[in-house]
């Protein structure tokens, strides 16, 4: 937290007396740095999200293809025990 007091250039004569207008400035940068720091936490879960979507197609793309070709490899076989045994 930063407190800041400024003495303003404004003066007021009254009676032979100076007034000066003092102005307190508080700069909250608590509120600012939470903020900052949820969305640097938001963007490195997304982040993770993306890298684990990523990595779990890379896995699941060859086995679809290692699937497919157990499937065809199954039809064969059981072309060629149909073809046998008739």
């Amino acid at each position: 937290m930063e407190v800041v007091v400024n003495q303003g250039s404004n003066r007021i004569n009254s009676n032979k007396k100076s007034v000066s207008d003092n102005k307190v400035i508080i700069n909250n940068d608590f509120a600012f740095e939470s903020k900052k720091d949820y969305l640097n936490k938001k963007g490195k879960l997304a982040l993770t999200g993306r890298i684990a979507r990523n990595f779990a197609h890379e896995i699941r793309n060859p086995l679809t293809n290692i699937n497919l070709a157990i499937e065809q490899i199954k039809h064969e076989l059981n072309e060629k025990n149909d073809l046998v045994s008739t």
